[in-house]
């Protein structure tokens, strides 16, 4: 006898005016306890409003080194190491404040501890609230690999408060507008437009909110269709085939929106070569990503073959390499439903000598 399942994942987003009672609702709905793991910067800069929150709520801190190279086992470990001491329990919702690594870390512990605990995302800046926070993907780097091990476990409930940007540098908000930019050029080309027409500004926070919610909803939309990654989902990877390389290569010294931003004028190039873009449909792209001012540096003495053989490794090549291409602003290219096209190894090298060229190195 064969036994259909359908699975749907329902995962609520709220925009919060403030962080109030209406964050302490939602904790509540859930667990009762909490443990708060936290980007150790978010929380020097909002402890009084946080604990104002999650006043006479038991919880515990777990305060965490926000960056990639922390994004590992070992500091799981660590946080299962206190959650285990602390007795946390399937009354315990996990909830993840900060950037993208704290909510991919906090999201993976969720996933893993007692099987699953409830999980809140609470993302802290614009990449996270437009990418991280969304999707249920989970995971840690592994082996000088990007996200290689983790699992699929969405939020039940994602706050957002655009509050929180006020606190990043303009360079940081930039990290972010690298996603939403990926968002109008394999999707809404319209999006892209009113980029290219509009340079972002942390004073306009209405324009903001709205790139946040034109964000998700693309997201949203292409993760119900695909929620496993099999397809049509890889495209939220465009940009990140070669932007995971090179953040691996530099050792993480490269941002995450850094070098998505050069993956994006790459793959684009590679788009080009392989004939599914024009030459001014490229032009228009790199000029755009140019305009915002992005660093645009690599690793400094990687060789094309050390590119390769990481590339050899993402997670879409099953048998050789493989990537998301573009087949003109807002739309990708796709043959029978896959998304992630192969590559031949001689175009790569060609694409990739062309990058080698085009941008200079960390000094």
């Amino acid at each position: 006898m064969k036994l259909d399942l359908s699975i749907k994942w329902e995962t609520k987003i709220f925009f919060l005016s403030t962080l109030d009672q209406s964050l302490r609702s939602i904790v509540k709905n859930h667990g009762k306890s909490v443990a708060m793991i936290v980007d150790k910067n978010v929380w020097k800069l909002f402890e009084q409003q946080l604990h104002q929150v999650f006043a006479n709520l038991k919880f515990q801190l777990i305060e965490v080194d926000a960056n990639d190279a922390e994004k590992n086992l070992t500091t799981a470990l660590t946080i299962y190491q206190d959650l285990f001491k602390n007795h946390c329990n399937k009354d315990t919702v996990i909830i993840g404040i900060g950037g993208g690594v704290t909510l991919d870390m906090a999201g993976f512990v969720a996933a893993t501890y007692q099987r699953g605990l409830p999980f809140i995302s609470i993302p802290t800046t614009l990449l996270a609230m437009v990418d991280a926070c969304l999707g249920g993907k989970t995971g840690v780097n592994f082996q000088n690999s990007k996200n290689y091990i983790g699992s699929f476990y969405p939020a039940k409930e994602i706050a957002i408060y655009s509050g929180f940007l006020q606190s990043l540098s303009s360079h940081e908000l930039l990290m972010g507008m690298a996603e939403i930019i990926k968002y109008g050029l394999i999707w809404d080309k319209e999006l892209f437009f009113e980029i290219e027409k509009n340079l972002f500004s942390k004073n306009d926070p209405i324009f903001l909110e709205n790139l946040i919610q034109k964000s998700l909803q693309i997201k949203l939309h292409v993760i119900e269709k695909d929620p496993f990654d099999t397809g049509l989902r890889n495209i939220l990877n465009f940009g990140h085939t070669i932007g995971h390389v090179i953040e691996s290569c530099s050792n993480y010294a490269i941002s995450h929106g850094e070098a998505i931003a050069i993956g994006m004028i790459v793959e684009s190039r590679l788009s080009l070569l392989e004939g599914r873009i024009s030459q001014t449909d490229f032009d228009r792209i790199y000029a755009l990503i140019k305009n915002y001012k992005y660093p645009l540096l690599l690793p400094k003495n990687i060789s094309i073959d050390a590119y390769l053989k990481l590339l050899q490794k993402d997670k879409k090549a099953s048998n050789g390499l493989a990537c998301v291409l573009l087949s003109g602003i807002g739309s990708c290219y796709h043959k029978e439903k896959t998304y992630a096209v192969p590559i031949l190894i001689s175009t790569m090298e060609t694409v990739l000598n062309w990058m080698k060229d085009e941008f200079k190195e960390l000094s």
